[in-house]
């Protein structure tokens, strides 16, 4: 079975080279540490598994040679595992930026009532070999022998990104296949709209794991397609639609927030992992965010008095405590929805100087500030605002979804994310906000709308942000709409700069448009060229509205996202012309985008109904292609591989050349 031809990808099977930025060196060889009797016969454990592996062998010393030392963390069961300290190889590594799937992306696939699984590969890093050349750079002491990794250790800064390059090749194969699955390191969390849907998914991944080489773990894995699934720590609930944090991680939370409770002077990196562990658990907080950041403003004022030193010891204030009484009482209880609703009524809210005023429907109010309320600075007042709003129209927005609208950046955000690390006073009044909005069963999304004095600083803020506003050109724009026989009549994530149809709705902040996620896109027939980024939450809101229209994206088979995007297709995608003209700067329109001539566009007619996309697959052919089996002479077999089709659900979907 042929997979990929990447020489990066050959070579790393055949024996990978450590990625320097520079040559290293060591001035001195650390010493072995001493260890209690545990933690001793623990290492001696894992080196003795591990030489019976081949994963480390012995070794004697050479010239160039890297030596570091290896330490013991606590397994979940309460045994020791020994872990190689590349701390101080790793400044030599080059620093690559990749992007890694995440628990997010999963999120992000999430369907109702869906059907999900997991394969998780079993010692995963050691499948990967180590140059003979560079394993002298992998070395450790114990008890006077030398010992080196002969492939990847857990540790070395480039193994996730490596790591991820090698399973591409695999994660794009099945994704072509009509596959749904993220891939996060040795975990993949694979998805499918039914039972027998998940299930076949299970089938292929598993076989083609098994047949490059990798081992699945059985115990890890969860084979079997079931709607309630935990992975990388959270459990995922399809059929509520939410995410809960795991059972190991509530007692993690319970434990370590009482112990620092109880500690009067804990150092400040006790309280620095804390904080991660609590920030770590967001995915399945819904209301986390607003219960941390006076912990985190305690911790950064302590580093500042003690010059950066972690290991000094620090005070908290009531507030900090109050955080982490909090986090125990609502351990057991926490959880995030998966999506979220459409607005369902839009508050305006503005401040100055004298007074403040908020506007819902047709039905204005406003009052002054008193002499102690004027004194604060105006982002403050402005939050002051949003708050007296919402309190004087509470009958009215009693149990619903409120966006505000407000023309103050700072208080879009501290709202939006319930809360900031740079201002005591924000960050109290943002609690008080979401306090009573908790209460009322209100839940807010913020959305910035300029007021009528900032076009110059709107125009000055753009002049850095030219890489975001690229667009079709507009005969490739034109043809396109008219192959697929669709008039459009809203064009979202645009600017005012690059808008193709009028109304146009924005991403960014945007003088003459609003946010594209803050309306409702079940009434318009829509043109869509958003970001790459925020492709899932673009599909995702299409499905969760049942909304149709045209979205440009480009051709990245091996997305996550792609799979998804395929099911949704009620046409034959356009593969619109490469060339240099074919994206435009409205600023600078003789510059070639950067990916030219790399990147390949589709334009594609989507929908959510369910109805449109079965009525399009029905007139599709079936796929002859087999896992495993011989591909017929007459297939298109090559077109998947280049990606100029693809195979959804056991059909073809064969794209058209514009």
């Amino acid at each position: 079975m042929f997979i990929t031809s990447d020489a990066e990808i050959l070579d790393m099977v055949l024996g990978q080279k450590l990625e320097f930025s520079q040559k290293p060196f060591q001035l001195f060889v650390p010493k072995e540490r001493t260890y209690n009797h545990i933690q001793a016969q623990a290492i001696e454990v894992e080196i003795e598994t591990l030489l019976k592996k081949g994963v480390v062998v012995l070794t004697e010393h050479e010239k160039g040679e890297y030596i570091s030392p290896i330490f013991t963390t606590a397994k979940k069961d309460g045994s020791a595992r020994m872990i190689l300290n590349l701390k101080s190889l790793n400044k030599f590594i080059e620093y690559k930026h990749f992007k890694m799937e995440s628990f997010s992306t999963i999120v992000n696939m999430v369907k109702p009532n869906c059907f999900m699984a997991s394969v998780d590969l079993k010692d995963a890093y050691y499948s990967v070999p180590i140059h003979p050349e560079h394993q002298k750079y992998l070395k450790f002491n114990w008890k006077g022998q030398l010992y080196k990794f002969t492939c990847f250790p857990n540790g070395l800064a480039f193994c996730p990104r490596k790591f991820t390059k090698l399973l591409k090749p695999i994660n794009s194969y099945l994704r072509q296949l009509g596959h749904i699955s993220v891939s996060h390191i040795d975990d993949s969390y694979l998805q499918g709209d039914d039972y027998d849907d998940c299930a076949s998914n299970v089938l292929d991944t598993t076989k083609l794991f098994d047949s490059v080489g990798f081992v699945i773990h059985p115990d890890k894995s969860s084979l079997i397609p079931k709607q309630q699934m935990t992975i990388l720590g959270f459990t995922i609930n399809s059929v509520e639609m939410r995410v809960y944090p795991s059972k190991d991680k509530v007692a993690k939370i319970k434990a370590l927030c009482t112990e620092l409770i109880q500690n009067a002077a804990p150092t400040i990196r006790q309280v620095a992992s804390v904080l991660g562990l609590l920030v770590s658990n967001f995915p399945a907080a819904q209301f986390g965010p607003l219960h941390f950041r006076d912990l985190d403003m305690d911790k950064t004022e302590a580093l500042k008095l003690n010059k950066g030193n972690f290991d000094k010891h620090m005070k908290l204030s009531k507030a900090s405590y109050d955080d982490l009484h909090w986090w125990v009482k609502s351990a057991d209880s926490l959880f995030k929805p998966i999506g979220l609703s459409q607005p369902e009524v839009t508050l305006f809210t503005d401040a100055s100087n004298q007074g403040w005023g908020g506007v819902l429907g047709k039905v204005t109010i406003g009052g002054r500030w008193t002499p102690s309320e004027a004194t604060h600075h105006i982002n403050f007042l402005e939050m002051l605002a949003v708050f007296f709003a919402l309190k004087a129209f509470q009958t009215q927005l009693l149990g619903k979804h409120v966006c505000v609208r407000i023309d103050n950046m700072t208080a879009v955000s501290d709202i939006g994310k319930m809360g900031t690390s740079h201002s005591r006073n924000r960050n109290n009044l943002t609690r008080e906000i979401w306090t009573w909005c908790i209460i009322h069963r209100v839940f807010l999304t913020t959305a910035h709308i300029p007021g009528k004095e900032n076009e110059a600083a709107d125009a000055e803020s753009r002049k850095a942000r030219d890489q975001t506003e690229w667009a079709l050109d507009p005969e490739i724009f034109q043809q396109g709409t008219q192959r697929l026989g669709v008039k459009p009549v809203i064009d979202l994530f645009a600017s005012r700069l690059n808008y193709k149809l009028k109304p146009f709705i924005a991403y960014q902040p945007d003088p003459e448009a609003v946010n594209a996620f803050t309306i409702s896109w079940h009434s318009y027939l829509f043109y869509a060229f958003p970001p790459f980024s925020i492709i899932p939450l673009v599909l995702q809101k299409i499905r969760e509205e049942e909304s149709t229209g045209l979205i440009v994206v480009p051709n990245w088979p091996t997305q996550p996202w792609w799979p998804y995007l395929m099911r949704m297709v009620i046409q034959n995608p356009v593969v619109l012309p490469n060339n240099k003209k074919m994206l435009q700067l409205p600023t600078k329109p003789d510059l070639v985008h950067p990916l030219y001539p790399k990147l390949t566009l589709l334009l594609c007619h989507v929908s959510g109904k369910p109805s449109k996309i079965k009525d399009y697959q029905k007139q599709l052919y079936p796929s002859y292609w087999h896992h495993g089996g011989r591909v017929h002479k007459d297939n298109t077999h090559h077109t998947l591989i280049n990606g100029y089709s693809t195979v959804i659900q056991g059909k073809w979907i064969n794209f058209q050349q514009l």
